[in-house]
């Protein structure tokens, strides 16, 4: 029961927010390895049994299944685009300027799933937006 109980906590969350890959790629998984609930003495209606109702969750499952499915190419298209960014002369997007980053963003929040290269994107514009505002303290420093 404890079992089934934190699979439902986490897909919920899943269901109500943006999770990481890897975390929505783990509650897929662990969903058809849930044990099987026994009815409750109370339980008079197929309806309303906890199997019926933790089965109607699993089966929301595959919904979740096809969006992973669905979406997940995007994601190392721009961890490609990402790793390309460090050499100067790639022709590949524009992910060394906060207008770049920014787009990419876009698309990747578009996305119902976090992913490691949309943090790391996030950090570089940080790490720009502060480049640019040491720059310009540095230049009012020298006048």
């Amino acid at each position: 029961a404890c079992q089934t109980r934190e699979w439902i906590i986490d897909f919920v969350q899943i269901e109500r927010r943006r999770e990481r890959v890897s975390f929505v790629e783990d509650v897929i998984r662990r969903a058809f390895q849930l044990p099987l609930m026994p009815c409750l003495p109370n339980d008079t209606t197929d309806e309303t049994s906890l199997p019926t109702k933790i089965g109607e969750i699993v089966s929301r499952v595959h919904d979740l299944d096809s969006i992973l499915s669905s979406h997940i190419h995007i994601i190392p298209q721009y961890q490609e685009y990402l790793t390309q960014s460090a050499d100067a002369y790639t022709d590949s997007k524009d992910l060394r300027s906060v207008d770049g980053i920014n787009e990419a963003l876009d698309v990747l929040a578009s996305i119902p799933l976090l992913s490691l290269v949309e943090e790391k994107l996030a950090i570089r514009k940080d790490l720009l937006l502060w480049g640019k505002e040491v720059t310009i303290m540095l230049d009012d420093s020298n006048k």
